[in-house]
């Protein structure tokens, strides 16, 4: 399973900086690894996540108030945290 997910994991990377999203660099203390660096693009598109996010949570508090939506995301956040104890890959959530 450990090399299903490296290999996925590599695949992804492959994916990403073919699409300019991120580079590989050579690690300053180790010549066996690779750094992996979001390139100007991967900054933008992490910045434009993060600005839509934003948001998505402005508009539900329009919908809900800030007491129902602070709630809300701490129910989400608990329920985040209470999945990551029970699983092997950790459940984050985006905010």
């Amino acid at each position: 399973m450990v090399g299903q997910a490296l290999q996925a994991a590599v695949q992804l990377v492959d994916e990403l900086a073919a699409r300019g999203y991120v580079e590989r660099r050579p690690h300053p203390t180790d010549r066996r690894s690779r750094l992996v660096v979001l390139t100007a693009r991967g900054r933008q598109c992490v910045d434009r996540v993060v600005a839509i996010s934003q948001e998505a949570e402005a508009r539900w508090v329009e919908l809900i108030g800030t007491e129902d939506f602070a709630r809300m995301h701490h129910g989400l956040s608990a329920f985040a945290a209470d999945m990551a104890r029970h699983r092997r890959v950790t459940v984050r959530p985006v905010w």
